[in-house]
């Protein structure tokens, strides 16, 4: 490496192909990596980016590295100034690890973290509560993974945008804690129509499948009549008001 002063790396939907290349760790001053839309394809965040203490966005997202969540994570963990991780689209594996947070969350694990992004990968399992101790993180996207359970109740506490949808398997038949009905609403296919969540508040926006709420809120197209989120044709004769 011959460029220690360089601050960016930016090589994003190159058709590049191999690991990630460890040697970046000797680039001191390196504050962004962008390369997604790639065919990096060779594993892990290497361990050796740990010593990228200036690191502030890293982007890898679309790169089939079809590897562990959890040892992509490691890497990142403690970088002081990293606010923006997206890990979209990797063909990651395992679930959200709940022991990388046990006793650091607080003191030195990203804590300056604003915006994590695993969505479109092969995610298992629980999102654990102790994500909702990341007091910096405002938008967390784990949208079309297969992960089940329930949405952490302090999730929304610090994060403003909540992505979860595509995960049919998370779902709570009691209320959902700090989600209410928007004013605005989603179309789903099916012709099923279910009101956008939010907080008490209104500054939050959460994305989950209706189904999490056991579809309260939710109603048929015009046409259309059914119930617990399956709307099917009115008959030809009849009287039908689209309700759910």
């Amino acid at each position: 490496i011959r460029t220690p002063a360089l601050e960016r790396i930016l090589l994003q939907g190159g058709n590049f192909t191999g690991p990630l290349p460890e040697c970046w760790s000797k680039l001191p001053n390196l504050e962004v990596i962008s390369v997604g839309g790639n065919q990096l394809d060779a594993g892990y965040i290497p361990a050796a980016w740990a010593k990228l203490s200036k690191l502030s966005v890293l982007d890898v997202s679309g790169n089939p590295l079809g590897s562990p969540l959890n040892a992509n994570l490691v890497p990142l963990l403690h970088l002081p100034l990293l606010t923006v991780v997206n890990l979209a689209h990797c063909e990651l594996t395992g679930s959200i690890p709940e022991d990388l947070f046990v006793g650091t969350v607080t003191s030195t694990t990203w804590v300056a973290l604003t915006e994590l992004n695993i969505a479109g990968n092969h995610l298992v399992g629980p999102i654990t509560i102790l994500l909702g101790l990341i007091s910096t993180l405002r938008l967390f996207d784990a949208s079309d993974n297969d992960l089940n359970g329930v949405v952490p109740y302090n999730l929304g506490s610090h994060a403003r945008f909540l992505f979860l949808d595509g995960n049919p398997q998370m779902h709570d038949r009691q209320p959902v804690v700090f989600a209410v009905p928007a004013k605005t609403s989603i179309r789903y296919p099916g012709h099923l129509v279910c009101p956008e969540l939010t907080d008490a508040t209104g500054t939050l926006t959460l994305r989950i499948d209706p189904g999490y709420a056991d579809y309260h809120g939710c109603v048929c197209d015009s046409a259309f009549h059914g119930s617990h989120g399956v709307c099917e044709p009115c008959p030809p004769h009849g009287i039908c008001d689209g309700t759910d």
